[in-house]
């Protein structure tokens, strides 16, 4: 089984995420989309808002899978389907 992260604010996801995402989809069998927080980085949306916009663009895709991280911090078991 083939897997891939792709980690980033995603603030807001855009297009070219979205292209990335989905050519991806294609080469791999899992994909996990790793929203992250940085503090030094000023966002225009809150953690919250862009996973749930990740979410929604995602939804659909076989092999996407969602995560929530701090400062590049995943927990295995915080992946979501």
């Amino acid at each position: 089984m083939k897997k891939a992260i792709y980690a980033g604010t995603f603030d807001p996801i855009t297009n070219g995420h979205l292209d990335l995402i989905q050519r991806a989809a294609e080469l791999f069998d899992e994909i996990i989309v790793a929203v992250s927080s940085r503090p030094n980085k000023a966002t225009l949306f809150s953690a919250g808002d862009r996973l749930k916009m990740v979410q929604e663009s995602i939804r659909g895709l076989k092999a996407s899978h969602w995560a929530s991280a701090t400062s590049g911090n995943i927990p295995r078991d915080s992946w979501q389907s």
